[in-house]
């Protein structure tokens, strides 16, 4: 299993230059950015600093969406586990979606 995180945290580093040189040919724009509320609020900060630290700090593309897949379908508290029942309905009513 660490095998595969190595391969996706390779993968993450790699796609920023990847995504770079797909938007000198071609114009188009790489991964939006994921802010969580503390670091959205402070992207719309007037303080540049702050606003540069919180965007450093944002995640987005690969990394991101597995974590975010990862608290939906397995969360942390049990009280909210019913997502992952919810997650295997859906799977099954739309296998071709997947």
């Amino acid at each position: 299993m660490h095998k595969v995180i190595n391969i996706l945290h390779a993968g993450a580093l790699a796609m920023p230059h990847v995504w770079a040189r797909i938007l000198a040919r071609h114009g188009a724009a790489g991964p939006i950015l994921l802010p969580n509320k503390d670091n959205a609020a402070a992207l719309s900060s007037t303080d540049a600093e702050i606003a540069d630290r919180a965007e450093n700090l944002s995640k987005s593309g690969a990394p991101k969406f597995l974590g975010l897949l990862a608290l939906l379908i397995r969360p942390r508290i049990e009280s909210k586990a019913g997502y992952g029942i919810d997650w295997s309905l859906f799977c099954q009513a739309h296998p071709d979606l997947l």
